[in-house]
């Protein structure tokens, strides 16, 4: 049996491994586009989190808005590997790391209170993946600087749980 999140109001949970993923703190970066995700994380009852860097971009020309979440630097990438090992999951490296990744997005996935249709990413650097000694999935979409896209979500906006 595979690792699996699914979506809960405001969190993902994986009941196999006993692994519950909170809505993120979100903390301007460095520049206007980007930022910090602090994803609380439960482990049965036992606390964690994993902190990752990425970007959030308003719409623009009539696209919708973009949050992107990177699995690197290394040390982002080792909390989920941790959080692996804390929990016991008989799940590989790499899957444990693309069902984690598909789990940051399910916790957006009710899309409450988003005011702008929102295209959620999850991605990483292939370099990053092959010195932790994980695969680069087959087929993986990569963009020209290497980044791999690890998972997506399309959330349409809703306010208060009603479509606009």
């Amino acid at each position: 049996m595979s690792v699996e999140f699914r979506a809960e109001d405001g969190f993902a949970v994986c009941d196999r491994d006993s692994v519950k993923i909170l809505l993120p703190r979100v903390q301007p970066g460095r520049t206007d586009e980007e930022a910090e995700f602090e994803y609380p994380v439960m482990i049965g009852s036992l606390r964690s989190s994993v902190s990752l860097l990425g970007r959030v971009r308003p719409p623009m020309g009539g696209a919708s808005a973009l949050t992107e979440v990177r699995l690197d630097p290394a040390p982002a990438l080792r909390q989920i590997l941790q959080i692996r090992e804390k929990s016991g999951s008989t799940a590989t490296p790499s899957e444990y790391v693309d069902a984690f990744a598909r789990g940051l997005l399910a916790v957006h996935e009710n899309g409450m209170n988003l005011w702008e249709d929102t295209d959620f990413q999850v991605t990483v650097a292939a370099k990053t993946l092959v010195d932790a000694g994980l695969e680069v999935p087959a087929g993986a979409i990569t963009d020209d600087t290497g980044r791999v896209l690890v998972a997506s979500l399309f959330v349409q906006a809703k306010r208060g749980g009603v479509s606009p």
